[in-house]
């Protein structure tokens, strides 16, 4: 798939106009998987981070705005973008786009997560969750789940993709692998999002994992961004995801389960909730997890990334998907 052609003059341009820089002395590409771009950028001498986001309505960036803005009230970790000159924090070059300030910290890593961090990471959830329990939900769009049709002709341009390739590559054999075990979690384990109990009550942060947090030396938590996926729905949703990719993201062993205590511990010292609604949770991510197809079509369809490593994580959980589900739970639920 051909990538975009990057505008640098017309960047230069409107944040010219729209910020009042006097010089914009360097734009640089930054390293990202997926379509959108960012950039750093030094204006006036100063350095900030320019970020793309994938829609090209003001109709789906406008609650990605007012999310944020909504967090930021009460919760000093959530980075907040530059605002133009029309008191605006998003603005369209070719696309729309965010100005923020550059955050020269760390981001984590795998290998980085530890039980204190993910205390306070599923500390930082459950602030979030009592901000977003109290919010007028209107301005929003509900979460989107998944769909059975959906999928299976996902799948068959999936397979035709391959097929006409005929490649030995590893990532189609991983694809084809993940997708044969998708089918099979499907047809015997399937519910329809309809028929899980919980309600859409909360508005979510949308993608709270370990990768969307800067630290400081100590692996305190300072910062929280990418509001991209924000939406209204159930914070035991938010909860059983983020157990599984901040937890699990590397393994499945003791480390990862001690992980996913510490999470949860975290999260129910400031907002409690019952183990029955973690289960209900966690059948709602794997149902739509099960069925989530866009990796592997950005891959095998559009040509745009091949993270050979991020197929493993995929891989992995996966195969856990017929894992008894309340054994799983019983060992990593807080026992007090």
């Amino acid at each position: 798939m051909n990538e975009r052609e990057v505008k640098f003059d017309l960047i230069r341009e409107v944040l010219k106009d729209e910020f009042n820089f006097s010089s914009i002395d360097a734009i640089e590409p930054l390293p990202s998987l997926f379509r959108s771009k960012n950039f750093a950028v030094i204006a006036d001498s100063k350095k900030y981070f320019l970020k793309e986001y994938h829609t090209l309505l003001s109709y789906d960036v406008h609650p990605i705005s007012y999310s944020r803005r909504t967090f930021a009230e009460k919760e000093s970790s959530v980075i907040l973008p530059k605002q133009d000159r029309y008191g605006r924090d998003m603005f369209r070059t070719d696309v729309w786009c965010s100005l923020f300030p550059f955050i020269d910290q760390h981001t984590p890593t795998a290998d980085d997560l530890s039980e204190p961090y993910l205390h306070q990471l599923g500390a930082l959830t459950a602030r979030m969750h009592l901000i977003g329990k109290d919010q007028d939900l209107k301005p929003y769009y509900p979460m989107k789940l998944w769909h059975k049709e959906r999928f299976e002709w996902e799948v068959v341009e999936l397979e035709r993709a391959m097929e006409r390739r005929a490649l030995s590559d590893p990532v189609d054999r991983d694809v084809k692998e993940i997708l044969k075990l998708k089918q099979a979690f499907i047809e015997r384990e399937y519910v329809a999002a309809k028929d899980i109990d919980l309600p859409f009550d909360h508005l979510l942060h949308g993608d709270m994992i370990y990768q969307n947090t800067f630290t400081d030396e100590q692996m305190n938590i300072t910062h929280l961004y990418d509001f991209e996926k924000t939406c209204i729905g159930p914070r035991a949703f938010e909860i059983a995801r983020g157990i599984m990719i901040n937890c699990f993201d590397d393994g499945w062993d003791e480390r990862n389960f001690n992980l996913a205590r510490a999470y949860l511990k975290g999260y129910t010292e400031i907002y409690p909730i019952s183990k029955e609604d973690i289960a209900k949770g966690i059948l709602m991510f794997q149902m739509h997890f099960s069925h989530l197809t866009w990796f592997y079509v950005s891959y095998v369809l559009m040509m745009e990334h091949k993270p050979t490593t991020m197929y493993e994580s995929h891989l992995r959980r996966v195969k856990h998907l017929f894992d008894d589900r309340n054994e799983f739970i019983d060992a990593i639920y807080p026992k007090n």
